[in-house]
C-alpha cells in the first residue's frame, strides 16, 4: 500500500507521526495529550481510543510504513518517510499538524506557572517520553518554516518543557528554547511571559552568566 491510498484516520495518523521524533514515539504520548487538541480537532479523537489507535496503526504496520515494539508499545517510522509527508502537505496543513502535536505533547509538562506544583520529579517520566518529540518540533518548524497561527501555545510548550530541562541542570538547551519561547509570545503581560523571564534569570545565574 502506498501513502497516496491511505485514507481516514490511518491517514490522519500517517500525517500526524511525521511530526514526532521517529524512533520512539509511545502510543501513551498519542492517547493521552491527544485529549488536549480535540476541541479542535475533532477528526483526530481516535487517537484516544486505545481500539481505534490499534485500527488506525494496521494498515500501516501492514505495508511497513510504520513500525512498533510490540512490548512497549512505541511506534517508529522511518525519516524518509517523514520528509515525504511533511513535502506533500500543503502549507496549512502542516501548520495545523504541527499546532495539533504541540498540544499533545504538552501534556507531558506540568504547567508551572499556573499551578504550585514544586518540584516536579514526580511527572519526570512523562518528561523523558515527550522530550525527544519537542526536539523534533522545534526542527521540523525551523526547517521547513512553519509559522503557527497559535505562537503562544508553542511558546508554553517549550517553557513547560524547559522548566523540566531546568531541574535535570540541562542548561544550554533550556537556555536556547527559553529565548526561542519569549520570541513567540505575543502578550508580554502573562504570568507564563513572566515565568519565562524568571526562568532565563536563574539558568544565567546557575551558570554564571
Amino acid at each position: 500500500m502506498s501513502l497516496n491510498r491511505l485514507s481516514g484516520s490511518s491517514c490522519s495518523l500517517q500525517e500526524i507521526l511525521a511530526f514526532f521524533d521517529p524512533d520512539k514515539i509511545d502510543e501513551k504520548v498519542l492517547r493521552e495529550g491527544s485529549r488536549n487538541v480535540i476541541d479542535m480537532r475533532p477528526d483526530l479523537e481516535f487517537l484516544t481510543d486505545e481500539l481505534d489507535l490499534l485500527d488506525a496503526e494496521e494498515p500501516l504496520l501492514e505495508a511497513t510504513l510504520i513500525n512498533k515494539s510490540s512490548d512497549k508499545g512505541q511506534l517508529s517510522i522511518h525519516r524518509l518517510i517523514q520528509a515525504t509527508i511533511i513535502r506533500r502537505l500543503s502549507v496549512q496543513d502542516r501548520t495545523n499538524y504541527l499546532e495539533a502535536v504541540v498540544r499533545i505533547l504538552c501534556w507531558g509538562f506540568p504547567d508551572t506557572w499556573n499551578q504550585d506544583v514544586g518540584h516536579q520529579h514526580h511527572s519526570w517520566e512523562d518528561c523523558e517520553m515527550c522530550l525527544p518529540h519537542v526536539n523534533h518540533v522545534v526542527k521540523q518548524k525551523n526547517k521547513y518554516q512553519i509559522h503557527p497561527t497559535e505562537p503562544e501555545a508553542f511558546a508554553q510548550l517549550l517553557l513547560r518543557c524547559c522548566w523540566y530541562l531546568y531541574e535535570r541542570e540541562t542548561y544550554d538547551t533550556a537556555r536556547t528554547w527559553i529565548k526561542e519561547a519569549l520570541q513567540n509570545f505575543q502578550n508580554t503581560s502573562t504570568l507564563a511571559f513572566a515565568s519565562a523571564l524568571e526562568l532565563l534569570g536563574l539558568v544565567d545565574m546557575d551558570t554564571n552568566l
